[in-house]
């Protein structure tokens, strides 16, 4: 079923009521309604001849019985749309019309001004402003585009007409020429996040160039070397200026060292014993007179003469010497040679 709209189409009708009016065939100078083609819809105008009743619509027409149905009622003279109205007995003109609700027309600017809303159209060349239009789908664009890229981003961009998906690879711009593999490296960066700038450095340093640690291990490490003024020698802890001191070896004064004692010169004293200091002991006496005791003691006579022993005296005890002189000894030196350090902890 189409719209279809034709020129000079009119007949008459009698029909009265809100129902599909029967068409008595075309006016003198006019075609009929058979124009419009079987099951098509076409806009109306129905006017009375000898009333003030009208309607405008859009009708179907059924050949067979030559019949108009009032499908939809746009306006009518008793503002019952979309109601159809009821027309009285008589005469009445039917003919094809243009609805204003339904035209296009050029405004006082000359600007196109639809009246109606359009269900789709396909329009070329069309220039002004349009509103309250809905886009339809564009299969492909008329002329294929190319999307273009500036900045830090080499990008080459592939035709496209929107038929389908492109893809093309973009490469970063290169700021930075000197690229390579460096030690010790010091970049640059710019905002962006990209390297400007890259070279190679120093090893960063342990410590500063003349400082002095302590190793145990024979040999210097790598970087270092070994100091040969200071041999066998302690290390002491100070808490203020660092130096060295001392005169005998490490290895010297911590040997094992055995005094010696000097005993010449020595004498003992003379000593007076007492009778209990001395042995028990007696004494023999020989007199030349003989025969008999003399004074307590008994004689024996031989030979022209007399011997005897006087009583035992002495106790027996222990004594003592007195011994005077000079005991001197070698000292033992520990005057060690030393070489001072210090504790110091990082903050």
């Amino acid at each position: 079923m189409a719209l279809v709209l034709a020129d000079r189409v009119k007949e008459t009708t009698t029909t009265a009521g809100t129902g599909t009016v029967t068409l008595l065939g075309a006016s003198a100078g006019f075609q009929s309604f058979a124009v419009v083609g079987n099951a098509n819809t076409t806009y109306y105008a129905i006017v009375g001849q000898t009333t003030s009743e009208w309607e405008v619509g859009i009708g179907t027409y059924t050949s067979a019985g030559t019949l108009l149905a009032r499908t939809t009622v746009l306006s009518n003279s008793s503002a019952t749309e979309p109601s159809a109205l009821n027309f009285a007995a008589g005469t009445k003109d039917v003919f094809v019309t243009y609805p204003s609700s339904k035209s296009v027309n050029l405004d006082a600017s000359g600007n196109a001004t639809a009246l109606g809303t359009p269900v789709a159209f396909v329009g070329t060349n069309i220039t002004g402003t349009a509103s309250g239009l809905t886009a339809g789908n564009a299969t492909t664009l008329a002329t294929g585009r190319t999307i273009a890229i500036t900045g830090d981003l080499a990008y080459t961009s592939p035709s496209f007409n929107g038929s389908g998906n492109v893809t093309a690879a973009g490469t970063l711009a290169t700021v930075n020429s000197n690229v390579g593999s460096f030690t010790f490296s010091s970049v640059t960066v710019n905002a962006k996040g990209l390297v400007t700038a890259a070279s190679s450095g120093s090893a960063p340093a342990e410590f500063p160039s003349g400082t002095r640690l302590t190793f145990n291990q024979t040999a210097a490490p790598t970087g270092y070397t070994k100091s040969t003024s200071d041999d066998n020698k302690a290390l002491r802890v100070v808490t203020g200026t660092v130096g060295t001191g001392g005169t005998s070896s490490f290895t010297t004064v911590f040997a094992n060292q055995t005094p010696t004692i000097t005993t010449s010169g020595l004498s003992a004293g003379a000593t007076t014993l007492t009778t209990a200091q001395m042995p028990s002991h007696a004494h023999v006496l020989t007199d030349a007179a003989c025969c008999g005791p003399v004074n307590g003691r008994t004689e024996v006579g031989g030979n022209g003469g007399a011997t005897s022993n006087t009583g035992s005296t002495g106790g027996g005890g222990s004594h003592t010497h007195t011994v005077s002189g000079t005991a001197t000894s070698s000292a033992i030196t520990l005057n060690v040679a030393y070489v001072d350090v210090i504790i110091a902890q990082k903050n």
